[in-house]
């Protein structure tokens, strides 16, 4: 599964690149865009398509955290998180769904840039 996850994530640069001449690595800068273009979907996207989003974008989501932060992919009982450690973790497709869902109220750029401050230990 996290070979996928790892699939997803990459296909989500691809996508950026080859239909939006957008270039993202797996860093703040690519949280941001991916911020706006979740706002855009949450806005003007097809509700239907959200399962499809979480999958794809949750992933990259997940590995700018990991790129940024550290961790590990992990299952646990609630889903598929980045785990700092065996209390922290960090739940990248649950917040990217509410996102969708609530809009920029549950931005997960905001989750990004607060991991530091929740997890400080982990903040590069």
């Amino acid at each position: 599964m996290i070979d996928q996850i790892r699939h997803n994530a990459e296909l989500v640069r691809s996508v950026a690149h080859d239909q939006l001449s957008v270039d993202v690595d797996f860093d703040r800068a690519a949280v941001e865009w991916l911020d706006g273009f979740v706002n855009r979907q949450h806005e003007q996207g097809d509700p239907n398509n959200v399962n499809n989003l979480v999958n794809t974008l949750g992933a990259f989501f997940g590995e700018c955290i990991l790129h940024t932060y550290g961790g590990e992919w992990f299952q646990d009982d609630s889903g598929w998180c980045v785990r700092f450690d065996a209390k922290n973790a960090a739940y990248p497709f649950a917040k990217l769904k509410k996102h969708l869902l609530n809009g920029a109220e549950d931005s997960v750029l905001s989750m990004f840039d607060i991991i530091p401050v929740v997890f400080k230990q982990f903040g590069k």
